[in-house]
C-alpha cells in the first residue's frame, strides 16, 4: 500500500494553485486570456483605450450575440463546478490512504470479504459475533474518517473517494497475491473480484457517494442541469432530521429523527395519566 501511495501520479489530479490558476492537464482547462490580459492593463491605458474607437470591442449582432452569451452561461456552470482542490488537499489525501487507520480498515475488510464471499467454503465458518465485530470496528474507523472533516466538502468529493479506490486496488491486489492459483482463471477472478467489490460497497458505500469522482466524469451538459437545477432548489429543514449511511448500518431500520428528537426532550412522557377518563367497565 505505501509503495502505491508513493507511486501515484498525484500531479495529474487537477487542482487549483495556491495564486488562483487552475492545474488540469486531463482536461486541458485555462482560463480566458482576455479576461487575464484586460485585468493587467494600467489604468492609463485603459483610459487611453476609451478615448480611442476599437473595432474589435464593437457589440456583435443577430446569431453571433446569442452565440456568445451561450457559451458564457455554459463556461460560468463548468467554472461553478470545477474542482476546487490545492496542495493542502492532496497532501491531506496521501496522507490519509498511507495512514495506519486505512491499512486496519483494509485488513478488516478483507477478513469479513473472505467470510462473505468464500466462507461456505470453509469447513469451520466464522460465527456471526465476530462478523459483527468486524463489521463495527469497519464502521468505527469510517466514522472516525467522517467526524474528521465534517462540513467539509472535499472530503465527499476527494478524499474518502480516493480512500475507497485505494481501499478496493489493495483488496484486489491480497486476494490475487494470496489465492494465486484460483485467480489465474479468468472466470474465477471476474466472479470474486465482482462479489468482493460489492461487499466493500456494502459495508463502506451503501448509497454510491464515494464510488466515483464526479468531475471526472461529467460532461459539461450534465454541469450544466446540476447547476440550473442547484439554483432552483429549496433548502428544507427535514434534511437536519435525515438518518446517515452508519445509523441505517448499525440499526435496521431506524426511527426518524424528529421522533427520536421528540423522545431526546422527555416531552412525550410527562403526561398526567389522571386526565384520561376512565375506561368504562
Amino acid at each position: 500500500m505505501y509503495r502505491y501511495a508513493r507511486e501515484f501520479p498525484i500531479k495529474v489530479i487537477p487542482h487549483c494553485t495556491e495564486s488562483g490558476d487552475i492545474n488540469d492537464i486531463i482536461h486541458n482547462y485555462k482560463r480566458p486570456k482576455a479576461n487575464k490580459d484586460a485585468s493587467r492593463q494600467s489604468p492609463v491605458r485603459r483610459s487611453m483605450d476609451k478615448g480611442s474607437p476599437n473595432k474589435d470591442s464593437r457589440k456583435p449582432e443577430g446569431d453571433d450575440f446569442n452565440l456568445t452569451a451561450k457559451d458564457a452561461k455554459a463556461n460560468l456552470a463548468l467554472v461553478a463546478a470545477k474542482p476546487n482542490l490545492n496542495e493542502v488537499d492532496l497532501k491531506n489525501a496521501t496522507s490519509e490512504i498511507t495512514h495506519e487507520n486505512t491499512a486496519k480498515l483494509i485488513g478488516l475488510i478483507c477478513h469479513l470479504s473472505y467470510w462473505c464471499v468464500f466462507g461456505h467454503i470453509n469447513p469451520l465458518p466464522l460465527d456471526q459475533y465476530h462478523m459483527k465485530q468486524i463489521f463495527i470496528s469497519i464502521a468505527q474507523i469510517q466514522q472516525a474518517f467522517e467526524s474528521k472533516y465534517v462540513g467539509k466538502r472535499v472530503f465527499v468529493t476527494f478524499i474518502m473517494p480516493m480512500i475507497v479506490l485505494a481501499i478496493r486496488i489493495e483488496v484486489e491486489m491480497i486476494f490475487k497475491n494470496s489465492y494465486k492459483v484460483f485467480f489465474s482463471k479468468e472466470q474465477h477472478e471476474k466472479v470474486a473480484i465482482k462479489q468482493i467489490n460489492d461487499v466493500i460497497t456494502r459495508l463502506i458505500d451503501p448509497n454510491i457517494y464515494y464510488s466515483r469522482l464526479s468531475f471526472f466524469e461529467s460532461g459539461r451538459e450534465a454541469i450544466n442541469i446540476k447547476y440550473e437545477k442547484s439554483k432552483r432548489a429549496k433548502n428544507s429543514q427535514n434534511k437536519f432530521f435525515t438518518r446517515s449511511a452508519l445509523i441505517s448500518q448499525l440499526i435496521p431500520n431506524p426511527s426518524e429523527g424528529k421522533v427520536r428528537a421528540l423522545f431526546g426532550t422527555g416531552k412525550c412522557t410527562q403526561a398526567p395519566f389522571n386526565s384520561t377518563k376512565a375506561i368504562p367497565q
